[in-house]
């Protein structure tokens, strides 16, 4: 058992093999292995309750072996904030129009998004447009869905861009971005959650935005 939240996952595998890693059965993301044939992956803040971690390997090549074998961790949050369940469902975020990003707040056993306070909820700082209360995972338990403005983040995937950007030459228009909830409950309670998503710009407007990044950076 662990009181801590985010935890750091290390393993072994082949130099150069890409290592996936699973929590619960559910992707947490892909690292690559070092030369020394180690790799490592830290957690965004991670809910309540048990946790199985696995992981496999896919080798230069492109075979992919078994996963290792499970590790089980109890995650029991006894001081900060209150860690919830998020869902972002839309595989990637186009930045070149003014749509909306949807982000799902998950009841569950142990948590009533019900308890939430509206008006405190950020998502990296920005206030939601709009929100609903639905039973998204169809588990009889009601939801919160939250609809963001897309264009209150392209100031996340310009500072991605930028840092892409540290060698002159732009490897990817898709970049993983972080994006924390933040807020409190009705009674005052701090929460927290945390999800990545694929964002990227096309065309004249990504064009733009890598020229303007690169003079930026010649000043």
């Amino acid at each position: 058992m662990t009181t801590s939240t985010t935890l750091t996952i290390t393993g072994l595998a082949e130099a150069g093999s890409r290592v996936e890693v699973f929590d619960n059965g559910g992707s947490l993301g892909t690292v690559l292995v070092n030369a020394q044939g180690q790799w490592s992956l830290t957690t965004q803040p991670l809910v309540d309750g048990d946790h199985v971690f696995s992981a496999a390997a896919t080798d230069v090549a492109g075979n992919t072996g078994p996963r290792a074998t499970d590790v089980r961790v109890t995650v029991q949050n006894t001081a900060g904030p209150k860690i919830v369940p998020i869902s972002i469902t839309v595989g990637q975020v186009n930045l070149n129009g003014n749509g909306l990003l949807p982000v799902t707040i998950l009841s569950s056993a142990t948590f009533d998004v019900r308890t939430l306070n509206l008006t405190t909820l950020r998502l990296n700082g920005s206030k939601a447009a709009s929100s609903s209360l639905i039973d998204v995972n169809g588990d009889g338990r009601l939801d919160l869905v939250l609809q963001f403005r897309r264009e209150d983040f392209v100031d996340e995937y310009t500072a991605a861009i930028k840092k892409d950007l540290a060698d002159g030459r732009l490897d990817n228009a898709h970049q993983l971005i972080t994006l924390t909830l933040t807020g409190q409950t009705k009674d005052g309670k701090a929460i927290l959650a945390a999800a990545q998503v694929d964002m990227f710009m096309s065309g004249k407007k990504l064009q733009d935005l890598v020229t303007q990044s690169q003079a930026r950076k010649k000043r």
